[in-house]
């Protein structure tokens, strides 16, 4: 029986999890292009600011903003939506 919850309470958990990651990813469709690219080789590509900067030829300083502001967003949203309390 406890084997049982516990499978049931990781099964939840997965689809919580599932959830907020379709949730993240439509969030960050309507991010411009450029952002979106920078997030996602900083948060999924391990890539540090100066890596990225020196991908895009753009400033590590553009990099640190922009990521910040993607990140904002994705917390507003997240917490307007109930996913962040």
């Amino acid at each position: 029986m406890e084997d049982s919850l516990k499978s049931e309470d990781r099964h939840h958990e997965r689809m919580v999890a599932d959830e907020l990651n379709r949730k993240i990813y439509t969030i960050l469709e309507t991010v411009d292009p450029e952002s979106r690219s920078i997030f996602l080789m900083h948060k999924e590509g391990g890539m540090n600011y100066d890596e990225i900067a020196g991908n895009l030829a753009i400033s590590a300083r553009t990099i640190r903003r922009r990521i910040k502001v993607v990140t904002e967003m994705l917390y507003d949203t997240l917490s307007k939506e109930g996913f962040i309390s």
